[in-house]
């Protein structure tokens, strides 16, 4: 699912549940960023990029639609673009 604000997708969340996020200006995380959507904030989630990014870390990324600057400040700013972007 993609939403005409950004790059919204709807991925796997470590804890197993559908989560859509933001990847708009994400990039592939480097190290672990969390284990548990409490770990990344109330407008963000912890999901699982080892698919797209081909390493084994967690990514806290924005929920679609999130507006707090937390919230968008959320996630990895180096690294590979998640999405080739």
């Amino acid at each position: 699912m993609k939403d005409s604000g950004g790059a919204c997708f709807c991925v796997t969340s470590t804890s197993g549940r559908k989560a859509c996020v933001d990847f708009t200006g994400l990039s592939c995380p480097s190290t672990n960023e969390c284990n548990t959507n409490d770990d990344c904030g109330a407008e963000a989630r912890c999901v699982v990029v080892s698919g797209c990014c081909q390493s084994p870390n967690n990514l806290c990324a924005p929920k679609c639609g999130a507006t707090s600057p937390a919230a968008r400040s959320a996630g990895s700013a180096g690294g590979r673009p998640i999405l080739g972007r």
